[in-house]
C-alpha cells in the first residue's frame, strides 16, 4: 500500500477517484485506490506499507518515441555534445580510442556533434586529421546527417561516382566528396556500420534500460526497426534481458522479417517485448536544415524548402500496408509539407478503403504542423507527438533557419488542444536525454537556452503536459491497462520529489524521479536517500518486514 503523499491518478475528470490519499497494489495490479483506512481494513492488516513521505505518486512515464537500440549504441561512442573546437573534439575522440583499446583500420562513431555550436562541420582534412588510420563516422544530434572521414569513405565504397540516393544527398565540392552525408546517405552509413561486439551491447542495453527507468519510463518505443537490428533483438530475448516494456516499429520493407523472428510479438508482449507496427520517414530535421517545408527556409535564395523522404504514392502504400495487416502506422514528419503529404496519403487510403481507426496513425515530431492542419488530424484519427524540448535545445537554430514567426510556433501544443486534438511528447532519445520532467517543463515554459520565451502561446498547463506522457501517451499505444491509476490497472508508477501540478512551471525541471515501479516491484531507486521517508506512529508498531522507506536503496535494481 502507498501513502503518506499525493496521489495523482490522471484519471479523466468525470472518472477521478475524489478521495485518492492511499493505492493498493495485488500482484502487479491497482487493487484499490481511496482512504488510506478503508485501504488498510481491505488489505486484512498484510499490505507492506510504502511511505510516500509527502512525496507524490503518479502512473510511470510512457516513452512516445525513441530509439532504443540507438540509445545503447550511444554509450559505445564518443561523446561530442557541447563540443566547441576541433582540439576538444581531438582530444575525446583519442582519450575514447586509448580507453577501448581501438586497433587502428576499424570504425570509431560519434554522437551529438552540434555544428551550430562548433562552428560548423570539419572539413574533410579536418577529419583525417582527427583520427589518422581510423574510418572515423561523427553524427548529427538528429541522426539526420554527419560527417565521415576520407578511410570511412573508402570502407563505405562512396566514391565520386556515387550517385545520391532518393532522399538524401553526399556532399561534394565541385567533384570531389567533402565527407558530408544528409538523410538516407546517413542512414545508409548507419545501417552498414559493424555491429559492436554482442556481450558489449548486451550490457549497453540494460545500462539503456537504467537510464530510461531513472527518468520515470517503464514502456519505451524502438522507433525504426531495420532487418540489421534482428540478431541483436533474437540475442536480447533469449538472454530475458529486458525490465522495461519495449515496443517495435519495423520498416515496411522489414516488418515481415520481425513478425515471422517473434511470432508471438506480433500479438502482444512476448518477454517484454511487442511489435506495435510500421514506421516510415517523410522527410529529415529542420536543425539541419533537411525538413520538408511548405515555405523555403530564411535566407534561402533559391527558394530551398527541404525535400521529401517518399513520394506520396509510397506513402499511400505505407498506410495501406498498415491497414492490411491491421497494425498502427508512424510517420516521420518535421516540416508542414511533410505533414500535409501524410495527411494526403491518409485521406487517399481512406477513400481506398483503409479504417484509419483501427491502424491509429501517429505524426512523429510534428514541429511545423500548421493550426489548419489540426482539423484534418482529427478527421483522420491521426496523433500528433511533439518532440516539444526542441524549443529549449535548438531554438535559436530554429530562429536562424526558419524566421521568428515560423519558429515561435514549433510544437503548436495549445494550438492542438484548441482545437480538440490529443498529443503526446516525448524525447526521440538518443537526440536528447529521456529526460521527461524536462519536457514538461519546456512545454510550460517554452524557454530557449538563452532564457527567451518562445512562442508563448503555445505554452500548456502541467497537467496537460502530464497527461500527455500518461494517460495519453498509452492511448496511443493502444495499451488500454496503462497511465491511470484506478482499479485493475497495472501498477506503473513514479515517485517524485514534489507534485507537479502544484509547483511552479520553471520549478518542474528541478523535480526529481525518486523511484520506478513496474507493475508493483521496484525496478530504479535514486540512491543515498537525501529524504529519508518518515514512518507514522502507527506505521512504526508495524512489523519491519511490512514497512518499504521509498527512499532506501532497492534489494533488485537494473
Amino acid at each position: 500500500m502507498y501513502m503518506n503523499g499525493k496521489i495523482l491518478t490522471m484519471e479523466d475528470q468525470e472518472e477521478r477517484t475524489q478521495d485518492a490519499r492511499a493505492v493498493l497494489v495485488c500482484d502487479g495490479r491497482v487493487q484499490a485506490v481511496g482512504d488510506d483506512e478503508t485501504l488498510r481494513a481491505m488489505a486484512g492488516g498484510h499490505a507492506r506499507i510504502v511511505n510516500l513521505a509527502n512525496r507524490t505518486l503518479c502512473p510511470a512515464f510512457i516513452d512516445a518515441h525513441s530509439h532504443f537500440l540507438a540509445v545503447a549504441h550511444s554509450m559505445l561512442q564518443v561523446d561530442l555534445s557541447e563540443v566547441e573546437s576541433l582540439e576538444e573534439m581531438s582530444l575525446r575522440i583519442g582519450r575514447y580510442i586509448a580507453a577501448h583499446h581501438i586497433a587502428p583500420g576499424n570504425f570509431v562513431v560519434c554522437r551529438g556533434f552540434d555544428p551550430q555550436q562548433a562552428g560548423g562541420y570539419p572539413p574533410l582534412e579536418a577529419m583525417d586529421a582527427l583520427a589518422p588510420g581510423y574510418a572515423l563516422v561523427i553524427q548529427h544530434p538528429s541522426g539526420h546527417a554527419g560527417m565521415v572521414n576520407t578511410l570511412a569513405l573508402e570502407k563505405l565504397g562512396i566514391t565520386p561516382q556515387t550517385r545520391d540516393p532518393e532522399g538524401g544527398r553526399i556532399g561534394r565540392d565541385g567533384e570531389r566528396l567533402n565527407g558530408y552525408l544528409e538523410e538516407n546517405a546517413f542512414l545508409m552509413v548507419q545501417s552498414t556500420l559493424p555491429a559492436p561486439d554482442m556481450d558489449a551491447l548486451m550490457q549497453a542495453m540494460q545500462q539503456a534500460q537504467s537510464l530510461y527507468a531513472s527518468h520515470g519510463i517503464v514502456t519505451v518505443q524502438e522507433g525504426l526497426m531495420l532487418s540489421s537490428m534482428l540478431p541483436m533483438y533474437r540475442e536480447l530475448l533469449e538472454r530475458g534481458l529486458l525490465t522495461l516494456d519495449v515496443v517495435g516499429y519495423p520498416s515496411p520493407q522489414d516488418y515481415g522479417a520481425f513478425a515471422e523472428a517473434f511470432p508471438r510479438s506480433a500479438g502482444g508482449y512476448d518477454r517484454r517485448f511487442r511489435l506495435g507496427g510500421v514506421k516510415i520517414l517523410l522527410d529529415g530535421s529542420p536543425q539541419a536544415r533537411t525538413a520538408f517545408l511548405s515555405e523555403p527556409y530564411e535566407g534561402e535564395k533559391q527558394g530551398y524548402r527541404g525535400y521529401p523522404a517518399m513520394t506520396l504514392r509510397e506513402t499511400v502504400e505505407a498506410v495501406m500496408y498498415a491497414d492490411k495487416l491491421g497494425v498502427q502506422l508512424l510517420a516521420h514528419c518535421n516540416g508542414d509539407a511533410a505533414a500535409q503529404q501524410m495527411i494526403d496519403a491518409c485521406r487517399k487510403a481512406q477513400e481506398l478503403g483503409a479504417d484509419l481507426a483501427r491502424i491509429r496513425p501517429v505524426m512523429i515530431h510534428a514541429q511545423l504542423l500548421r493550426p489548419d492542419q489540426m482539423e484534418d488530424l482529427k478527421a483522420l484519427h491521426i496523433t500528433p507527438s511533439f518532440f516539444v524540448a526542441h524549443v529549449y535545445h535548438w531554438g535559436e537554430v530554429h530562429e536562424g533557419n526558419l524566421g521568428p514567426k515560423r519558429a515561435e510556433h514549433i510544437s503548436p501544443l495549445a494550438s492542438a488542444k484548441a482545437h480538440g486534438l490529443p498529443f503526446t511528447l516525448h524525447q526521440d532519445a538518443p537526440v536528447i536525454q529521456p529526460n521527461v520532467l524536462e519536457t514538461l517543463w519546456v512545454a510550460c515554459e517554452r524557454r530557449t537556452r538563452r532564457g527567451v520565451q518562445m512562442g508563448p502561446e503555445e505554452c500548456v498547463t502541467a497537467e496537460d503536459a502530464l497527461r500527455a506522457v500518461t494517460v495519453d501517451a498509452a492511448r496511443q499505444y493502444g495499451e488500454a491497462d496503462k497511465g491511470v491509476i484506478r482499479p485493475g490497472m497495472r501498477a506503473d508508477f513514479v515517485i517524485l520529489s514534489g507534485n507537479p501540478l502544484e509547483v511552479p512551471a520553471q520549478a518542474l525541471r528541478d523535480l526529481r524521479v525518486e523511484e520506478t515501479i513496474r507493475e508493483g516491484r521496484t525496478i530504479w531507486r535514486r540512491e543515498g536517500p537525501e529524504t529519508p521517508g518518515v514512518f507514522s506512529a502507527e506505521e512504526a508498531e508495524m512489523p519491519e518486514e511490512n514497512r518499504h522507506d521509498a527512499g532506501c536503496i532497492p534489494d533488485e535494481r537494473l
